[in-house]
């Protein structure tokens, strides 16, 4: 939590500049527990077994373990798959910690279990990875293993968006608009939005869209529908 607290004491003032986009679970970085180790590249499937298994390379780990929930080059194996993200994670690879949060908290190749979800999550997100504290927000505003918590599910949110996350930028925006854990400020949430739809962000373009139309029939501060789990560009 060290790490969060002081990037938001750093650049807090700065989140409605920050331009949002979005990280690749598979882009790992090279993170390497013993000499001589380094990422693999991939697809090749003997070379990052090497140095997963051999050199404790934790981004060949994350690396391997998306080839078998893939099935390329080898048959899908989510079990498996879900070994080697907490595997990298254990190594300290962010994006294998949120990986593996993913896997547990949808039932991919292991029994659905929020509680582990939540942990890995909150693992990524302390590492840096935006996809990690997104999830981490949605598992506190659905209550999934916790207990719902909207004024820190929009701590996650807006934490994911300045990690450049772009579902964080637009969850965080209706959360604003709608006074959903904060002080309403609709300013602000259209300024969450416009950065999370200029990042990719559709399901914030949507809502954005909504907001405009409501403005234009003469609806003013018109709020946009509930949350879709599924909308805010990411899966859980």
């Amino acid at each position: 939590m060290a790490l969060r607290a002081l990037s938001f004491a750093v650049v807090a003032c700065a989140l409605s500049l920050v331009a949002c986009g979005g990280k690749g679970a598979a882009n790992a970085p090279n993170t390497s527990s013993s000499s001589g180790a380094r990422l693999c590249n991939y697809g090749e499937a003997d070379d990052c077994a090497t140095q997963c298994t051999k050199n404790a390379n934790a981004g060949s780990c994350m690396q391997l373990g998306a080839m078998y929930e893939s099935g390329t080059p080898f048959p899908v194996d989510l079990k498996h798959a879900t070994e080697l993200y907490m595997q990298a994670c254990e190594l300290g690879n962010g994006y294998g910690c949120s990986s593996a949060g993913y896997m547990y908290g949808t039932g991919k190749g292991v029994s659905v279990d929020y509680a582990k979800s939540l942990t890995y999550y909150q693992r990524a997100c302390d590492a840096g990875v935006g996809q990690g504290c997104y999830n981490l927000g949605v598992m506190y505003e659905s209550g999934l293993g916790v207990t719902k918590d909207y004024p820190r599910a929009v701590v996650d949110f807006e934490y994911a968006c300045l990690l450049t996350t772009a579902a964080g930028c637009s969850s965080a925006g209706v959360a604003y608009f709608i006074g959903k854990g904060v002080v309403r400020n609709q300013e602000r949430g259209i300024v969450l939005l416009k950065q999370g739809c200029v990042a990719g962000n559709k399901w914030g373009c949507d809502r954005l869209q909504e907001i405009i139309n409501a403005a234009n029939a003469g609806g003013g501060g018109g709020a946009p529908p509930p949350k879709d789990p599924k909308g805010g560009g990411a899966s859980m």
